[in-house]
């Protein structure tokens, strides 16, 4: 369009678009007073309110978990492997023990959710459930 024209030609025609108002007349544009948020412009109030404060509570203290299994305890890992269990679990690769995978940790597991509420009986666990209720009022 204009780019191949010399300077002073693209200003005299861009100034022969503008409405003339009685010589070298300038676009006065409205000057914004307020952000879109209806903050002013030019507020300089940098007055915030104070940082409240948390309360502090009680530090954790850190408690083993008490777990029931109603069952027979697993074997521990050396019992695991002094047993042979480890003969039935597929053996980890490379990418397996990158990730945190052992075959003992996955024996060990299913050995555990195997005997995890093995005697569990309905009727004799709520019966006891309501013993202890008793027994705490």
């Amino acid at each position: 369009m204009f780019s191949d024209l010399p300077a002073g030609c693209i200003l005299a025609a861009h100034s022969a678009k503008l409405p003339s108002a009685g010589g070298d007349a300038v676009a006065v544009l409205a000057v914004a007073t307020t952000f879109s948020s209806g903050i002013r412009v030019g507020m300089s109030n940098r007055s915030f309110p104070p940082v409240t404060q948390a309360s502090e509570g009680e530090p954790y203290i850190h408690s083993r978990l008490q777990i029931e299994y109603l069952g027979p305890t697993a074997p521990t890992s050396p019992e695991i492997r002094e047993r042979g269990y480890l003969k039935c679990v597929r053996r980890e690769d490379e990418k397996d023990r990158a990730g945190g995978y052992t075959f003992a940790l996955a024996c060990r597991r299913a050995l555990q959710e195997a005997m995890f509420a093995l005697y569990f009986a309905p009727q004799l666990h709520e019966l006891e459930q309501e013993d202890s209720y008793m027994d705490e009022s």
